[in-house]
């Protein structure tokens, strides 16, 4: 080699990181003392140009926007919360919050494309229960009472005469669902009155008549059925009803309280426990703006920290022009590249082998192992 350098150079989106691999591993595969002599690059790129005033920056990818926004963005920006005692937020407290914001809305918003209305889902979260709950068909009655106080609006709540303390909502207990004698004499205290006429198709009376409720101006149709899983004796909540005109079932259970996604939501969700007390209030400069939920907060701070900023995405290297293309990724003074190591040859021709071999399996359980860490993929 005339310059000891073979430099890949492709585009910064998914597109470019696909064909960036398959170039990785004819490299790999055919050429592999290139590799081992440190001879292989990665050009970096950037996605993303900034433009502010005279000023101009340009970023490699998503990440790297979303913590130049966060930092330059919030600089003059307040954040009032209802919660941990009415606390404000403001330099590193409001990035580091911010920061807890998006990890809960990435693994929030994979739960939602599954038509889970987000209300919904945040009730969820906030309940924090464990598989425990679904052992008692009296517990899950309890966690059913807390859920919906938080969901039903106040309007609705007088409508259906709830008050938060009594289960004044349709629920159909399937096949009987194991509703004991001694069990139904417990659910008494929830103003749970059973009708028994039909033994495979028991149902709660209501004082208002009605078969579904709504919980607010989105969520309509709301009607809750009780199984009880036999061979495991477990009980599980189905909550069924319209978000927005389009149908839903979410199977509150203890496979979906234990399930690795929902235990990850848990967990970046907790450092949020304290302030989670809409509304927020979001003051920047003379600008204040309410913020109704915690999603509608993060949404307006990202936009409100874009403000003055023209954003340029390039599609590809080839939307630069020659110039551009020399400053970001051409100059030697300037570019960036990435130094594409063998450190370990073993694990490398394992992970190989098992991505790109001819057994099923082992990529099947690499797949499901770390689905949850995939950020950007391409379907």
């Amino acid at each position: 080699l005339r310059y000891h350098k073979v430099i890949i150079m492709t585009d910064a989106d998914v597109d470019g990181a696909h064909i960036r691999t398959l170039l990785l591993t004819f490299f790999y595969r055919q050429m592999e003392d290139l590799v081992k002599a440190g001879n292989l690059y990665i050009a970096q790129p950037p996605l993303f140009k900034i433009k502010k005033g005279k000023k101009e920056k340009y970023l490699k990818d998503e990440k790297n926007l979303f913590q130049f926004l966060v930092e330059q963005g919030t600089e003059t920006m307040e954040v009032k919360a209802q919660g941990n005692g009415g606390k404000t937020y403001s330099g590193k407290e409001l990035i580091e919050l911010v920061n807890h914001l998006v990890r809960y809305e990435d693994y929030f918003s994979r739960v939602v494309k599954n038509d889970i209305p987000k209300r919904i889902l945040n009730g969820l979260v906030k309940l924090n229960v464990d598989s425990q709950c679904f052992r008692s068909l009296e517990k899950l009655i309890e966690v059913a009472v807390e859920l919906f106080a938080e969901l039903i609006n106040e309007e609705n709540k007088k409508e259906i005469d709830f008050n938060g303390k009594h289960l004044n909502l349709p629920i159909q207990f399937l096949k009987g669902s194991e509703v004991k004698w001694d069990v139904e004499n417990k659910l008494k205290r929830f103003n749970l009155e059973l009708d028994k006429t039909n033994l495979e198709n028991i149902v709660s009376k209501t004082t208002h008549n009605q078969n579904k409720i709504n919980l607010n101006s989105k969520v309509k149709d709301v009607s809750l059925q009780v199984n009880f899983d036999s061979a495991n004796e477990l009980f599980e909540l189905i909550i069924l009803g319209q978000d927005q005109g389009r149908e839903f079932r979410i199977d509150f259970n203890s496979e979906f309280v234990d399930s690795i996604i929902m235990q990850k939501i848990l967990e970046v969700y907790e450092p949020l426990r304290k302030i989670d007390h809409p509304p927020f209030q979001l003051v920047n400069g003379t600008e204040t703006v309410n913020a109704e939920s915690k999603h509608d907060l993060l949404e307006i701070i990202l936009e409100t920290a874009k403000k003055g900023m023209a954003i340029q995405r390039y599609k590809g290297l080839g939307e630069m022009n020659p110039q551009q293309l020399w400053e970001t990724t051409m100059d030697p003074e300037n570019r960036v590249l990435l130094q594409v190591r063998a450190e370990n040859l073993y694990e490398s021709d394992e992970l190989f082998t098992k991505l790109m071999g001819e057994e099923v399996e082992p990529r099947r359980k690499f797949i499901q192992d770390n689905a949850l860490e995939v950020q950007n993929i391409d379907v």
